[in-house]
């Protein structure tokens, strides 16, 4: 059973790092992109402590 955590712990770290350090990326990330995402972050948010409230 050690055997087979330790596989999954190597597996994680294995795809952690090829996340980190991808590879070169020839895209354009607009910067109101930057906004929008903020935008959806603060809604959800928002949403989850209203729905949380009414609960």
């Amino acid at each position: 059973m050690r055997k087979f955590i330790s596989s999954k712990f190597i597996f994680f770290i294995f795809v952690l790092l090829y996340l980190v350090f991808p590879q070169k990326s020839y895209a354009y990330l607009d910067p109101g992109s930057g906004s929008y995402i903020l935008q959806i972050l603060i809604a959800g948010f928002l949403g989850a402590i209203f729905t949380i409230k009414l609960i």
